[in-house]
């Protein structure tokens, strides 16, 4: 069986770190204390692994 690289699989990565960051700097820019805690990891990266799921 012949696997060949793809940037692809890197897909779930990003899209778990434009959620997680892009979620902070918006709360903190609206002026949320703590804005990187408002959205918890465990929810940011539940899209990311459905990307992933999806993709295999």
């Amino acid at each position: 069986m012949d696997v060949r690289p793809s940037a692809l699989a890197l897909t779930p990565l990003l899209l778990f770190l434009a959620l997680f960051f892009g979620s902070g700097l918006y709360f903190t820019l609206q002026g949320e204390a703590m804005g990187f805690y408002q959205l918890r990891a465990p929810v940011a990266i539940l899209p990311a692994v459905a990307l992933a799921a999806w993709i295999a």
